[in-house]
């Protein structure tokens, strides 16, 4: 064997030899290597969740709208994620409490006479929560007093009939864009001579289509009243800090907002609600008011966290249902009204 062949033959029987000592002796019974299963990874908090990915031009949006990119701070709800902003639950200006009283000078009642009307609304936030079953709760009491000064020879209609309730509210946000909302008002919907208990309930879906528009949808649900289920439909878009305009049923407005103590408003609403009377026989066992009205106003700040509102309107249609003689619908005329309103803690 030649010199040359005996040292290749050496070189790969010494290669041979380091891969047989190196590679690993095969795995018999238990010195198989068992492979542990990977561990769940733990719950997430809500608050943990990813978020949506935002669409092109969201950040500048949020940056031109509110300043802070990163945080957004509502009125009623605190300090909250810009991405969870909803215009429809979150105006620039959300008062938590209100004192408001309107005046209606002599109207006549079809053919029963002639009465004016004034009516106190009130509301105050009694406590909130921000962190409540991973949503928001908030209670209000709500005020509404109707009193018809001389009476316009109605004998059913009351001289007061008052609203008196507790609105309790409470709110989730979703990364989505969607938001779910359920309120329950149980208290006193009648004559305030003769109390009775009624509770409405209402959920309304918020969807924040872009951080300047918002969509709402949802009902409320009023057990024995003449319209039992009554729409909240609509949209709320603010495309400036200075400018809003919200489109919704049951009430419409358009605020221009000049200066942080002064701002211009119109608004267009729909009213229907009941008052429980008397249950005597002869008697209706309730009356309703329906009403559209338009109006014109101004809110002018009176210090760091109040406003004065006065409001200048005109009805434009009026009716009472009950079942009064044998019409059950006496229409009121269309006057003028005005609104005076001092509103709180903004």
């Amino acid at each position: 064997m030649s010199r040359p062949f005996r040292s290749v033959l050496r070189c790969v029987l010494l290669l041979a030899l380091a891969g047989w000592s190196a590679a690993p002796a095969p795995a018999q019974g238990w010195e198989r290597p068992v492979r542990a299963p990977e561990a769940a990874p733990p719950p997430r908090r809500a608050a943990e969740l990813p978020r949506r990915a935002a669409p092109a031009g969201r950040a500048e949006a949020v940056e031109r709208l509110y300043g802070d990119s990163a945080t957004r701070y509502s009125p009623r709800y605190g300090q909250m994620p810009a991405e969870l902003f909803s215009q429809t639950l979150d105006a620039q200006v959300h008062p938590l409490s209100c004192l408001l009283l309107t005046l209606t000078p002599e109207s006549d009642f079809g053919t029963f006479g002639e009465a004016a009307t004034l009516e106190l609304e009130g509301a105050l936030r009694i406590f909130a929560f921000e962190e409540f079953l991973g949503g928001y709760l908030e209670g209000a009491f709500n005020l509404r007093l109707l009193g018809y000064l001389d009476n316009p020879g109605l004998e059913a209609l009351p001289d007061v009939a008052a609203h008196l309730a507790l609105d309790l509210a409470t709110s989730w946000r979703f990364w989505n864009g969607w938001s779910l909302e359920l309120r329950a008002a149980p208290g006193l919907y009648s004559d305030i001579a003769e109390p009775q208990f009624n509770c409405l309930a209402t959920v309304n879906l918020h969807y924040t289509v872009h951080p300047a528009l918002a969509l709402l949808g949802g009902v409320t649900v009023r057990p024995d009243w003449d319209l039992p289920v009554f729409p909240n439909v609509g949209l709320a878009w603010q495309p400036h800090e200075v400018f809003r305009v919200e489109a919704m049923l049951p009430r419409s407005r358009v605020l221009l907002a000049p200066l942080r103590s002064l701002a211009l408003f119109g608004t267009l609403e729909w009213r229907n609600f009941d008052f429980a009377l008397q249950d005597e026989p002869g008697f209706p066992e309730a009356f309703t008011v329906d009403e559209w009205l338009a109006t014109a106003g101004i809110a002018v700040g009176t210090g760091e966290d109040t406003r004065l509102t006065a409001e200048f309107g005109t009805y434009l249609s009026r009716e009472l249902r009950a079942d009064v003689a044998s019409d059950s619908t006496v229409p009121i005329a269309e006057e003028w009204l005005v609104r005076i309103g001092w509103h709180g803690a903004f």
